[in-house]
C-alpha cells in the first residue's frame, strides 16, 4: 500500500514539474501523464495489498476447520 501512495505523490510531482501556469492549455498533457502514473501506482499498490491480506488471512485459518 505504501508503494501505491508513494507512486501517487511521485506521479503528481512529475505532472507538476512541467506545468506552466502561463500556458495552461499546453501544460494539461504533462499533468495528465503524471496523473496516469499516480493512478496506476495507486491501483497496483492497493491490489497487491488486498492480495497479500487475503493470502495472509487464508494462511492463518486454524487447521481444525
Amino acid at each position: 500500500m505504501s508503494v501505491g501512495v508513494l507512486g501517487t505523490f511521485v506521479g503528481i510531482f512529475i505532472g507538476l514539474q512541467a506545468f506552466n501556469p502561463e500556458d495552461i492549455i499546453n501544460s494539461v498533457n504533462d499533468i495528465l501523464v503524471g496523473l496516469k502514473t499516480a493512478f496506476f501506482t495507486s491501483i497496483v499498490g492497493m491490489s497487491v495489498s488486498t492480495i497479500l491480506s487475503v493470502t495472509q488471512t487464508l494462511r492463518e485459518k486454524p487447521e481444525d476447520e
